[in-house]
């Protein structure tokens, strides 16, 4: 029995108890003393426990396929075994269970007295055909735990995670502990190896580009998960990407799930967006990297029967995601988010649990060697619909509409000079993010109170997402597009099935949002 504590369960108890702090205070009774991890939202730092009572594990019912032991607690098509206690309860109901088992074993009682006593029983005489203890023998301990050492057990599968620290792959280790795997994740740093080793995952630090490390560490490996990406360094991407692939071929790993994105294709302004849509002519960026590394994959696969999957989530949001929660949130709570005329335009979001329910499936579904398959949610929403629904999570205020013309000529790059012209903040921004300016800025910001020095870290050297008062304007042409993309082929080969709707996910997005951030 596998039993474990998750983020949901620990979110629920600290809202639970700033629940009650409130309430406390609103009818003036002293503040309680709030444990850390509640106050500062860090669900990583939480130590909890429960009674871990086995409950339903065999579990009553009328019908054997649906349990375990009958009506009468007996186990079904077994005569003479009866079991009681809290694991024959059909669901937990409500702490303690003690009465209950109480109860139940009472009852049990009554009835075995009742059939002990009736003159049909097959076990009345049941006392004589059982041998006496003076006659039976036993196996000491020692022999019987080397028996069980000696025999076969069915090995665990085992994966190895990239990326694991980053947003979607944090997620997949958490869904590879709980289905069981071995978990070897392999990190450049030793920065989120605590979080990853207290979920049971075992950390091997090594550079991916370095064939030989990254070969050795895939011994035994059943499935690749590769989620790493380096923005800011092409070469290594494509380097990385070589390394696993000759590290699968040697030690014969069965499945290479690679993690790449819908933006390879041009999407198009109406319509459908399918596998089969035209690549991108992006000669530079992420897309053109994706679309690059999809190649190699593709070459490989028909060449050297690599066993390689290629995945291309569309907008992959949910807790911990920079670029589609965090990024939108702060953007609403700082400044102000444009949208062009009602927001009309389609956003294919996808949450981060189906994203990762495609990558296991992936993993061991058969002939799906060379595949290429889009990954979106279960229905799209608008631009609007979907900011305004990350305002709600962040508790701000929701996006602002401006006609597309109107934006079209407030984005032209006269606009922009005679804004910055115009804005202090902007050149004084400039002015400080470089050179000796920037060195003596920095220290000096260390003499400040640390309240003083986050904020004015934010207004100088943060990122746009974070400045007050600024308008972040969109991209026309991503924004207006109303294609919807379809994951057919994603359910008709590996049997995926979006489950999360964008609106069912927004109170697990204001719990993030609002009580901070590990």
């Amino acid at each position: 029995m596998h039993w474990k504590i998750h983020d949901r369960e620990k979110a629920d108890q600290a809202e639970l108890a700033l629940t009650i702090a409130k309430e406390f205070q609103r009818i003036g009774l002293p503040s309680p003393i709030l444990a850390d991890w509640v106050r500062t939202g860090r669900l990583g730092e939480a130590s909890m426990q429960d009674g871990s009572h086995p409950i339903g594990s065999t579990r009553m019912s009328v019908d054997p396929r649906f349990g375990v032991v009958n009506a009468d607690s007996q186990v079904h098509g077994v005569d003479g075994v009866f079991i009681t206690g809290s694991s024959v309860f059909p669901t937990a109901g409500h702490a303690n269970p003690t009465l209950m088992i109480v109860a139940l074993a009472a009852r049990l009682a009554q009835h075995l007295k009742r059939t002990l006593a009736s003159p049909n029983n097959p076990l009345r005489n049941v006392d004589s055909s059982l041998p006496s203890l003076a006659r039976t023998s036993y196996k000491p301990l020692s022999e019987i735990t080397g028996e069980l050492e000696a025999a076969e057990m069915p090995r665990r599968p085992k994966a190895a995670v990239t990326g694991a620290t980053g947003f979607i792959g944090r997620r997949l280790v958490q869904r590879l502990a709980e289905a069981e795997w071995d978990i070897t994740c392999l990190l450049r740093s030793e920065q989120g190896a605590r979080r990853l080793r207290d979920q049971g995952a075992q950390v091997s630090f090594l550079d991916l580009a370095d064939v030989t490390a990254t070969t050795a560490a895939l011994a035994g490996v059943d499935a690749i998960f590769h989620c790493a990406y380096d923005w800011n360094d092409h070469e290594w991407n494509r380097s990385a990407l070589l390394s696993l692939m000759a590290g699968c071929r040697v030690q014969g790993c069965g499945r290479l799930v690679h993690l790449s994105s819908f933006v390879v294709y041009k999407t198009p302004a109406v319509g459908e967006l399918t596998e089969e849509a035209a690549r991108t002519d992006s000669s530079e960026g992420y897309a053109h990297m994706k679309r690059e590394l999809e190649a190699v994959i593709t070459k490989a696969v028909s060449e050297t029967s690599l066993p390689a999957v290629i995945l291309q989530p569309t907008i992959v949001y949910g807790p911990y995601s920079k670029p589609w929660t965090i990024d939108p949130a702060d953007m609403l709570r700082f400044g102000a988010v444009v949208l062009p005329d009602g927001g009309e335009g389609l956003c294919n979001a996808v949450h981060v649990d189906d994203v990762v329910q495609a990558m296991l499936l992936s993993a061991r579904a058969p002939d799906v060697i060379g595949e290429r398959m889009l990954i979106s949610g279960p229905e799209p929403v608008t631009w609007a619909e979907f900011y305004a629904g990350i305002a709600r999570a962040a508790g701000v205020k929701g996006p602002v509409f401006r006609p597309a013309s109107a934006i079209l000529r407030e984005g032209g790059a006269g606009n922009k000079a005679l804004r910055f012209l115009l804005s202090p903040e902007r050149i004084v921004r400039r002015a400080v993010q470089v050179g000796p300016v920037a060195v003596a800025t920095r220290v000096a910001m260390h003499l400040l109170p640390d309240a003083s020095r986050r904020e004015l870290q934010d207004r100088l050297f943060g990122p746009n997402t974070r400045r007050r008062g600024f308008v972040h304007l969109p991209n026309l042409d991503f924004l207006q597009k109303r294609a919807v993309v379809t994951s057919e082929k994603a359910r008709r080969v590996i049997g995926y099935r979006p489950e999360v709707k964008f609106q069912d996910a927004l109170p697990e997005l204001a719990t993030f949002l609002r009580q901070g951030r590990p």
